[in-house]
Parts: structure tokens; sequence; C-alpha cells
């Protein structure tokens, strides 16, 4: 009696392969590898992964009595199997007979697709589909220019599917945007950590009221919005930064992101690090509410060093110089001289030369030009020593982010996000440029399954 084996398995399937390439040999030879592709796509789509998906859907029914279990434990008070049209990755469309369950509370019904939640089925798109269609728009210039890439791979679909199914997958997404944009081996206890923040603009539009055009559209009025943002990286014991950052971003107010940041680092034990170098611009609001955060989190103020920007400086330092009555090569000389103390960390020896300045007419212009560096003076430090150690000395990650984030994809000609898209868009594009979309959609599946017991 012949036994079957994966040795035999794979031998019977060579000499059919080497069987299929004598039958077409003269075919190949004759098309192009382009149109052979294209048939075997079409081949695969139309009768190998459309029963397998119908073999995977039909064997739902089995996890239906534990969703009853779980329907009873969160107050569901009725139960009822309801049939859902989902389409797969080709775009065929098949259905799931799903355990439908309602919740009534303070007259509010409630309801919810049990089987489609456990399964990971968002907004009735398989997981593989929602992760294709919401890094696709990511990537691409509009939701027009994303349904036509993802024809091109032979994903049937439409705008209006790919819109819904990532604005779905967002919103799960930033509920709890602290805890699911970690691996599980991450931690920050004992590590050395780096935080920028910033912000920066974007144009937004909201409707007008009761004012439509002739072809009955609304008319909008435009303003500019400035999403604010942080990122927090870590360092290696050598010194090296590691490749997988922190982005986050909020469009609406600055208490708000503060409270996220704060959630972040609160639910990461940043009281347990080694040290943590906070590195802004001179907005004095970012440095009280860090500090403020940072108080309340219990880190010791001792692991703190908080850098100001040296280019920050720098500007500053042109001001100055260009308010001096002075001629050009005069000013560009002083403008090397007065940097070159602020790198070398000479710090009184750059305010006396500065006030040595101070002589002319606009003396009072002046004054209030070094108060500034006076002001910030415990936030200068010895730019020089921190390169050579590849410590921070400027925020060039964060301003990195921004043009990459913001620049190359919403600051478009003729281009308006209405706020509550573009709070979406920010996030979700900012966790893809971090290497960190794949984690967070895995742990957005994962928080759909443990809602369902």
């Amino acid at each position: 009696m012949n036994t079957i084996s994966l040795e035999n398995i794979i031998l019977n399937f060579k000499e059919w392969l080497n069987l299929f390439f004598e039958i077409f040999e003269n075919l190949i030879l004759q098309w192009k590898l382009y149109e052979i592709e294209k048939s075997l796509m079409a081949f695969l789509k139309e009768y190998i992964l459309w029963p397998i998906y119908e073999l995977i859907f039909s064997s739902f029914w089995k996890v239906e009595n534990k969703l009853k279990e779980v329907a009873e434990k969160k107050w569901y008070n009725q139960t009822k199997k309801q049939e859902v049209i989902v389409p797969i990755p080709t775009g065929k469309k098949l259905k799931v007979k799903s355990l439908y369950a309602y919740q009534n509370n303070d007259n509010k019904k409630k309801w919810k697709h049990l089987t489609l939640d456990y399964f990971w089925i968002i907004n009735k798109k398989t997981p593989l589909t929602i992760k294709e269609f919401s890094s696709t728009w990511i990537y691409s210039m509009s939701f027009k220019v994303a349904e036509n890439i993802l024809k091109e791979r032979w994903i049937e679909t439409n705008s209006n599917q790919i819109m819904k199914s990532t604005y779905s997958l967002s919103e799960l997404a930033i509920e709890k945007r602290w805890e699911i944009s970690f691996e599980n081996w991450e931690s920050f206890e004992w590590e050395e950590i780096i935080l920028w923040s910033d912000w920066w603009r974007i144009r937004t539009r909201k409707n007008k009221r009761w004012r439509k055009t002739k072809k009955w559209m609304h008319t909008y009025e435009w303003d500019w919005r400035e999403p604010k943002n942080f990122v927090i990286w870590k360092l290696w014991n050598d010194w090296k930064v590691e490749w997988k950052p922190i982005y986050d971003w909020v469009i609406w107010t600055g208490d708000e992101m503060w409270e996220i940041l704060e959630k972040y680092l609160k639910y990461w034990k940043i009281d347990k690090v080694k040290k943590i170098y906070v590195v802004c611009d001179g907005a004095h609001r970012q440095w009280n509410k860090i500090k403020e955060i940072l108080d309340n989190l219990w880190v010791d103020r001792n692991k703190i060093q908080r850098i100001l920007d040296y280019y920050h400086w720098s500007e500053h330092i042109y001001d100055f110089v260009n308010s001096l009555w002075l001629w050009k090569k005069e000013k560009k000389k002083n403008t090397r001289k007065l940097k070159k103390l602020l790198w070398n960390w000479k710090i009184n020896e750059l305010l006396e030369e500065m006030e040595s300045y101070c002589k002319w007419k606009n003396k009072e212009e002046l004054e209030k030009k070094i108060w500034y560096f006076v002001r910030n003076k415990e936030r200068i430090i010895d730019y020089w020593a921190n390169k050579k150690n590849k410590l921070p000395c400027w925020s060039w990650i964060i301003e990195s982010m921004i043009r990459r984030v913001v620049n190359l994809r919403m600051k478009w000609n003729s281009i308006f996000w209405k706020c509550p898209n573009a709070n979406l868009m920010l996030y979700m594009r900012s966790q893809i440029l971090s290497w960190r979309y794949n984690v967070v959609f895995e742990n957005t599946l994962e928080t759909l399954k443990t809602s369902c017991g």
C-alpha cells in the first residue's frame, strides 16, 4: 500500500510542473511574461481565492456559542443571525452569517456584529482588505488615485469604500493610541529618551451655512490651523538612535496634545528612565507644559536636560545683528563671532559682546533681543560636546517629520482639509512613516477581539 508523505507530494508536483512546461513551452516563448502573469492572477482570483474564503466564512458558526455567552455578560438583550455581504481582497462579494446583538441602555439602542468583530472584520471588510485600502490611501494623493492603484493590484473597489474603511480603522486606532503604538518587548525603563515638540500649519475648510452654488454644492470658509506634534526617540547604549521613533499629531487644541503626551509617558513609565533630553524652540508654553507633565509623573529633575534648538538661537543672533547699524561685511563677521561663542558654550562672553553694541539710538530694541538670551540662559548647553557624543543639539528629527508627514502629502495647491479628517490622516501617516503601522494595525485588531471576549 502506498503511503502519502511530503516528499512524495513534492516529487509528484515537480513531475507535474515539468510536464506543464513541456506542453506550454511553445506558448510561453510566444507570449510575453506580463500576459502570463495577468492570466495567472486572474485564474487565482477567480478559481482559487474565492473557494478558500467561502470555506473560511462557512466555519464562522463554530464560535457562536462563545459569542452568545459574551453577549449575556455584556447585557445585550437580543441576539439574532443576520446575513452580511463582505467583499474579499479580490473584490468578489460573499455572504457571511453574523451574530447580531442589541443593547438598550437609557433609551439608546446599541448594536454590534459580534462575529465580525471577533474575526477582525472592520466596516464589513476583511483585515487584509482594510490594510491594503488604508496604506494605499495614506501613500497616494487622493482616494481616486488609491482606487486606481488598487485596481492595478486586481482589487476591485471604489473611492467611497476606501474612505469609509480607512476612517473606521483610524477612529478605532486613535481611541487608545498610547497603548497600541508599541510592541510587547519595548520599554523605556533604564533607557535614555529624547523628546521633541513643535507645531506646523495646514489649511482647513468649513462649510458655510445655507450657502450653495447653482450646482447645489456647499461653499466653504478656509483657515490655517496649527497641528501640534511630538516625537519620542530612544537612544541605545552605543549612542545610536533607535530606528523606530514614536510620532503623534493633534490638530485640535494644544491642551489635548499635552494630555495625550502625558498618557504616552505615563503608560510607558517615564519615571524609570535613565535620562531624558527635552528639545524645543523658545516658546515658553511648551517648556512650562513639559515641566508640568514630568513633575506630575514624578520624574527626577536631575534626569532631565533641557536643550533649546541651536538653529533657533542662530535665528535670534541673525535678527540681533541685522538690527545693528553696520556694513554688510561687518554684520557677517559679527554673526560668525557670536555663533562661535554660542557653539562653544561661552555664555557670559556672548552676552557681554552683545551688550557692547547697545550704544546706538535703537538701544531699547537691542536690549529686548538680548533679554531673550538672558531669559533662556539655562537652556544653552555645550553644543559642541553634545555633537561629539552624538547627543541632540537641534530639532532636525521633528523638522524632518513635519516635511514628510505634512508638506509632502497635506500641503498642496488647492488642498483644504476638514479638521476631523486631517486629524485621522496626520495620525495614520505618522505611524506609517515611523515604521509602526503594522504594530498599530495588529494591536487595533486585538482590541476588537478582546471587546468580544
